[in-house]
């Protein structure tokens, strides 16, 4: 990787200017400035106009005090201990350690979950960001959310990145930051965040450049150590579209999957040797890429393909080291998480959500597809807008959500839904699904991202108006 030391850049932000969602301005936000957190604790969901019981005052999210300095010899240093290497088959039930337990088993009536009480990180008009829902990630002690923020300067529309670092309930532990962009070779490239993972100590953020030429796409990753210091230039993964990541201990590296037409692109990385040779797959061309690691391989699935995708599992090279046919129909929208020695994918499939079971090792099927939750179709035909899914090796389940817009389309006047269900590495449904929040949403989508910290999970969502997190755990055994 060819070095070029990066000296000291501070990112500083103006006040943003009022930007009109999607074409939509006016009611349903907030006046409060942007960090601001709270609970409506006589309303346990959020409503479009809640305004929190315990509001404070941080300073405003784009206070110029970011930082970002990397130097190609004095960076980070890699974690002291990295994982043990595991081998060429090794599998996560190799060292399971001692946090492994039966997983929950409740009545199906009764609810798969407890909530706590959301919290607003930011509001409009101080802040706005983009359509797409904000990301989840989760190191030993602190909740991650990462976003792109929009700010509008006159006609200039800027998008910057930015990550906000909570407790483990979902309240921030100080102020936003900002990180650097990734240089563009195309100037009318702005920047978006496409994936962000934590593992072998360091943080991989990928940032997709928004480009109107298709597929031809510029992916740039950059590592990061828990402080949020850089342990990397923006590594550039070349065109491609539907970036995400996955960690391998075999080989204590990252493989970065992007999507190009008929082919999926695997390329090996890390802080050290940089970007390396990329290899190729045939599948079909996707925006989105649902991405699982087993410490010694990793697994991918096309998501919003334009046909039936395959399940495919690479080694930490790269290489193709299995496939499963997949004989459903093309999926718009979905997730992939890792659960113990499973793969657990969860998409939606016309008017369901479905799940299905994969084992990376053997390379085949193990469950499903089964239904997770039926849903109405609106009167504007959307049935529902995201699905994501996360996996916790600790209780052996997944927890997914999805979004499911009002009965009369959105913009109607009726609230807009996401709701959270467990599954087990069968595929079928811990208890009862549970609604995180009801509420109106402006713009286009109405989705959410969901993190795990192996106690229980983490939703996310932007109603284009409010950014909020809402911690879910495990209800008890009957």
């Amino acid at each position: 990787m060819r070095r070029i030391p990066v000296w000291i850049l501070l990112a500083l932000a103006g006040t943003p200017g009022c930007y009109l969602f999607n074409g939509l301005g006016g009611g349903g936000a907030s006046d409060l400035d942007a960090s601001v957190r709270g609970t409506d604790a006589a309303t346990p969901t959020p409503s479009h106009d809640a305004t929190p019981l315990d509001v404070q005052r941080p300073e405003p999210l784009d206070a110029p005090r970011i930082v970002d300095v990397w130097y190609a010899d004095t960076g980070p240093p890699l974690p002291a201990e990295p994982e043990p290497d595991p081998g060429p088959d090794g599998r996560p039930s190799d060292d399971p350690g001692d946090d492994w337990v039966d997983p929950p088993d409740p009545d199906d009536a009764e609810p798969c979950c407890t909530l706590s009480e959301p919290v607003r990180l930011a509001a409009r008009p101080a802040a706005a960001f983009d359509s797409g829902p904000p990301l989840v990630g989760w190191r030993p002690g602190r909740w991650v959310i990462a976003a792109t923020r929009r700010v509008s300067r006159g006609e200039i529309l800027e998008h910057r990145l930015v990550v906000f670092e909570l407790d483990d309930v979902g309240r921030p532990t100080g102020d936003a930051r900002e990180l650097e962009a990734p240089p563009m070779e195309d100037v009318a490239n702005i920047p978006s965040v496409r994936a962000l993972r934590w593992a072998g100590g360091r943080w991989a953020f990928v940032a997709e450049g928004d480009s109107t030429r298709g597929s031809e796409r510029e992916v740039h990753v950059r590592l990061f150590d828990a402080a949020w210091a850089p342990a990397s230039t923006w590594l550039d993964l070349g065109p491609g579209m539907g970036a995400n990541v996955a960690y391998l201990a075999r080989g204590n590296g990252w493989v970065a999957f992007t999507s190009y037409p008929d082919v999926l692109r695997t390329t090996a990385f890390d802080e050290l040797g940089g970007v390396g040779a990329w290899t190729e797959s045939p599948a079909p061309w996707s925006s989105t890429l649902g991405a699982a690691s087993f410490r010694s391989r990793a697994a991918v699935v096309p998501i919003s393909a334009e046909s039936s995708p395959d399940f495919v599992v690479v080694d930490p090279e790269g290489s193709e080291v299995g496939r499963v046919a997949r004989t459903g129909r093309w999926i718009p929208a979905g997730g992939m998480a890792a659960v113990r020695d499973l793969a657990v994918l969860a998409v939606r499939n016309e008017g369901r959500i479905e799940v299905e079971v994969f084992d990376p090792f053997a390379s085949r099927r193990v469950a499903g597809p089964r239904t997770l939750a039926e849903l109405g179709v609106g009167d504007d035909g959307a049935i529902t807008d995201s699905v994501d899914v996360a996996g916790s090796s600790k209780f052996g389940v997944a927890g997914v959500c999805w979004g499911v817009p009002a009965a009369g389309g959105r913009g109607g006047g009726a609230d807009s839904q996401i709701r959270f269900g467990l599954v087990g590495e069968d595929a079928l449904p811990r208890g009862a699904a549970v609604t995180i929040v009801s509420s109106r949403f402006r713009g286009d989508l109405v989705s959410c991202t969901v993190g795990t910290d192996d106690r229980g999970f983490l939703v996310a969502w932007w109603n284009g108006s409010e950014l909020w997190v809402r911690r879910v755990d495990l209800a008890p055994s009957p």
